[in-house]
């Protein structure tokens, strides 16, 4: 069985859809993402994944937060990613692009 590498990208928003601040020292820095990879063996595997990852921030943060996860792998071609699924939390919607 075949397995793919993802590059996961989480991005939480307050209620205004304003990225959150975290406050290190005295400095303020805007939190934009959080990001890991995973390996899978198929499109259900990593959905299901994706939702493990909302419930749990769900139950650590207010409900009225936006939680957006994607998925992503690197073209060696481009030297980008490229954005393969996303998981929309609080319209419980999997995305596959």
């Amino acid at each position: 069985m075949s397995k793919e590498s993802y590059s996961i990208t989480v991005e939480v928003r307050d209620e205004n859809g304003k990225i959150i601040n975290s406050k290190v020292g005295i400095h303020i820095i805007k939190e934009t993402d959080i990001k890991f990879d995973f390996i899978v063996a198929n499109d259900r595997e990593l959905e299901q994944r994706m939702r493990g990852i909302s419930r749990t921030l769900k139950a650590w943060l207010p409900n009225n937060y936006q939680i957006n996860i994607s998925a992503s792998v690197f073209n060696s071609i481009s030297s980008t990613y490229m954005n393969m699924f996303s998981f929309y939390a609080n319209e419980n919607r999997f995305v596959k692009h």
